[in-house]
């Protein structure tokens, strides 16, 4: 019996939907010579931890890290703009305009439930359990995670996130919106104070006027008129002394 070869490419799955090669399962439409130049290059998923990390999707391999796809490109090969994170959340926002993006080309029209074989490993159960348990301190992918299905082809998943991004750009809009209204109750509740404050002030300064003004006017009544038979006698005397001169007087 031939012993099997590592570095022969054998179809596998059910619907033929990934291939061995080197020991290492890949994605039906993941290049064969892109896995063939990785152990010349030492890229890829058998030589670099993030593609291990980021690049398998239900037990294959499926695309480059971003780190590994930026070598590539450096040496003027194209390998996609490699992933950020898991596959089904790690495509840029930027990829579905990009021609040479994964979504673009050879994952174009693949969808998460097409990529290898559950009976490996569910990969979308295993992250959306991973994001429920993280959800309070990443609402973003919490919520992302409930709109995603494996049915999501990498361009209507970078579309949903584009949409979702929206989303919370408006909520927290919303909220800036909601802080600046409490902020405006909260002020104007102070100037209401404050002017009823000031009015109360005013009225017990204008009270302690009409007071003052009050005093005033009985002090005056109560000062005696001088009758005139006084006021005339006193003028005449203070004529008499005007016309004199000192000796005289």
């Amino acid at each position: 019996m031939a012993q099997h070869n590592p570095l022969d490419v054998v179809i596998c799955g059910d619907n033929k939907q990934y291939y061995s090669y080197n020991e290492e399962l890949y994605h039906k439409t993941f290049p064969y010579e892109w896995a063939e130049m990785d152990i010349q290059t030492g890229k890829g998923p058998q030589n670099c931890k993030y593609c291990q990390k980021y690049g398998f999707w239900n037990g294959v391999f499926v695309a480059y890290c971003q780190q590994c796809a930026n070598w590539y490109a450096e040496q003027g090969l194209t390998r996609g703009n490699g992933l950020c994170g898991y596959i089904c959340a790690g495509i840029s926002l930027t990829d579905i305009d990009d021609p040479m993006a994964e979504c673009n080309t050879y994952l174009k029209e693949t969808t998460l439930d097409d990529i290898g074989d559950k009976d490996f490993v569910d990969s979308l159960a295993v992250y959306k359990a991973k994001i429920k348990y993280d959800g309070e301190s990443d609402p973003f992918y919490y919520r992302f995670s409930k709109i995603i299905s494996g049915s999501d082809t990498l361009r209507s998943i970078a579309e949903k996130t584009q949409i979702l991004d929206e989303v919370f750009e408006l909520e927290e809009e919303s909220h800036k919106s909601e802080n600046i209204r409490k902020q405006w109750l909260e002020l104007k509740a102070v100037l209401e104070y404050n002017i009823e404050y000031i009015i109360c002030d005013l009225e017990f300064v204008t009270s302690h006027l009409n007071l003052l003004q009050k005093e005033i006017k009985e002090k005056m009544d109560s000062i005696p008129e001088i009758k005139e038979e006084e006021k005339e006698e006193k003028e005449i005397t203070c004529e008499y002394y005007i016309d004199r001169t000192p000796s005289q007087i």
